[in-house]
């Protein structure tokens, strides 16, 4: 039974904290509101109250934690809160969302004034955390991320991830105004070595060329590795990159290359992936490509983009969307053949 209510205010303390959020799309004083000033009411000193005309893009109910003379609700969107104009600001409060705190104008509330005020609402989306390996201990702002998949305000957060034996790992995740997932992978502890944190959530390294001194990038996350062999333009301004991909597990697993794969070159220009081949599987603009890696059998993956310039140098990210996640790859050299 007290399990039962550790989890049951432990999740109350999560929606708390994570509360959906109001936003002032308009706030101004009105000349004349016949509605609220047909019938007006005295504050506690016996001046005219001031009145706050609240209107809300969705249906919500709105209270002041200062003291309310009168409220009336008109409809779901829109009340009628009467308050002493000498409140130096309000408090707007709903269930379920963040309190908004507003502002007196500069002249101070004045009384028998009606006050317009238009709310827009942020509202949560769906967020996943996804971690390998599995049950690692992951806190958001300080508190304990409780499911895989929760509801979230966009906005920027911190997120910190745990577990015994493993590199504790900090990030920052920026929660668009849409569902969206994050896969984050901790890199086992090693006694007597120093591992030093790179700038993002994989074990990233640079692998010498034979053929020149350039670096062309190395990556392990989830249990494979990815190694670019080579980066070449065409003369028919095509940019053509091959990846040995490994499989370190002991099981063999499907890998699936997702058509979200993209490049940004030096100039900071967006390419999308045309063209993806693995083993004798190949999948153009559309679709997925999906293959089966046998354990610790390394297969080639060719991307191919189109339409690149001959201005372009090198190559400041290739982001490479496998499954869940996504696979970063900063600052290689373009070969031109």
């Amino acid at each position: 039974m007290k399990k039962s209510l550790l989890i049951i205010l432990l999740l109350f303390c999560s929606l708390i904290l994570f509360a959906k959020e109001f936003t002032i799309s308009e706030f101004r004083d009105l000349p004349a509101d016949f509605k609220a000033q047909r019938e007006p009411v005295l504050d506690m000193d016996q001046n005219y109250c001031a009145v706050l005309r609240v209107e809300s893009v969705q249906p919500v109910e709105v209270s002041l934690r200062e003291r309310t003379y009168k409220k009336e609700k008109i409809s779901s969107r829109e009340h009628y809160l009467y308050f002493s104009a000498k409140e130096k600001n309000l408090t707007l409060q709903s269930a379920g969302y963040d309190n908004l705190t507003l502002e007196a104008p500069k002249q101070g509330f004045k009384p028998g004034t009606v006050y317009y005020l238009r709310l827009d609402t942020i509202e949560d989306v769906d967020v996943s955390i996804n971690v390998t390996p599995r049950g690692a201990n992951v806190a958001v702002e300080g508190k304990r991320w409780l499911r895989s998949t929760q509801k979230l305000t966009p906005g920027t957060y911190t997120v910190e991830i745990s577990k015994e034996g493993y590199m504790t790992l900090t990030e920052k995740i920026t929660v668009p105004h849409q569902s969206a997932s994050f896969s984050f992978a901790l890199t086992e502890e090693k006694s007597g070595e120093t591992i030093t944190k790179t700038d993002t959530v994989f074990v990233e390294q640079h692998a010498q060329t034979e053929e020149n001194e350039s670096t062309l990038p190395y990556l392990e996350a989830y249990d494979f590795s990815y190694q670019i062999t080579s980066c070449d333009a065409t003369h028919d301004n095509k940019l053509v990159i091959t990846i040995l991909i490994t499989n370190l597990n002991i099981d063999d697993r499907e890998i699936d290359v997702i058509r979200g794969t993209r490049i940004f070159d030096d100039h900071g220009r967006e390419f999308g992936v045309a063209r993806r081949e693995m083993g004798n599987k190949i999948s153009t603009w559309q679709g997925n490509l999906k293959h089966q890696m046998i354990s610790n059998v390394t297969t080639k993956l060719t991307l191919t983009f189109e339409d690149l310039p001959r201005s372009a140098n090198s190559i400041s990210l290739l982001e490479l969307h496998i499954s869940d996640w996504k696979l970063p790859f900063r600052n290689f050299p373009i070969s031109r053949i």
